[in-house]
């Protein structure tokens, strides 16, 4: 090593040490402790956990001496907590709308659950004279709340053979509907989504079943057990769905 790289390297050091670490720029900067800081910001960032992402970001700033690197930083904890603050309003908001029109769908699935043909004002039916004199036909009855639509399907011959859905904002479990016993569990094919068959034990729907998804946007369907006995493509879904 040279006498001036060594001379140059003895200066700079003697000015940190004679005006403080954070008066120079490069002064008491570790590399490797600043790579850490910053990896340990977007990891938190990853987390939504903005307290830790604070501590991480002070790290870096003790740490960094790129200044361009910092601002460049800051920029991702701006925006990224941000988004976390929009995703976690969103979540608020399917959560509130969820609880609204659960609420709204179980009390119409148990007023409507002996009768479904009363579901609707005017009810749909398949087929032409034939199944209309037999009632041998599955009829749909539909009705609105708020701006989401709740469907009743039912054999009309014997109408307690009905299935009762429609899709919640926010995803849903099977004990949001009350006291219940887990028949199966799997998920929907190609997707990360988790769908659950339970037998509904106790409240105002007790002696059904539900189907739930739960996912953003996912159907909930509540139904007897006879429904299943009479529409083979349902019974299908239940019993080999995901296996």
């Amino acid at each position: 090593m040279s006498q001036i790289a060594v001379f140059s390297g003895m200066t700079a050091l003697g000015l940190c040490v004679a005006f403080g670490l954070g008066s120079i720029p490069g002064c008491g900067k570790d590399q490797a402790k600043c790579t850490k800081a910053q990896d340990g910001v977007r990891q938190s960032l990853k987390a939504e956990d903005a307290s830790l992402v604070q501590r991480w970001r002070a790290y870096a700033y003790k740490h960094c001496a790129d200044r361009a690197s910092l601002t460049a930083l800051d920029r991702e904890v701006a925006d990224g907590l941000a988004a976390a603050d929009r995703r976690k309003s969103e979540v608020a908001r399917q959560k509130q709308q969820s609880q609204a029109l659960l609420g709204a769908f179980t009390g119409w699935v148990a007023g409507a659950r002996a009768t479904p043909e009363t579901a609707s004002a005017s009810p749909s039916c398949e087929g032409g004279e034939a199944e209309q004199k037999s009632k041998e036909r599955w009829c749909v009855a539909r009705r609105m709340a708020g701006t989401f639509t709740l469907v009743a399907r039912y054999w009309e011959k014997e109408s307690t053979a009905a299935r009762f859905s429609t899709v919640m904002p926010g995803p849903v479990a099977c004990d949001a509907l009350g006291p219940n016993r887990v028949i199966r569990t799997w998920t929907i094919p190609g997707t990360p989504v988790k769908r659950t068959h339970c037998e509904l034990t106790g409240g105002t729907l007790s002696g059904m079943q539900a189907l739930v998804a739960e996912a953003v946007n996912g159907p909930i369907e509540v139904f007897t057990p006879r429904y299943v006995e009479l529409d083979p493509a349902f019974a299908g879904r239940l019993n080999n769905e995901g296996k």
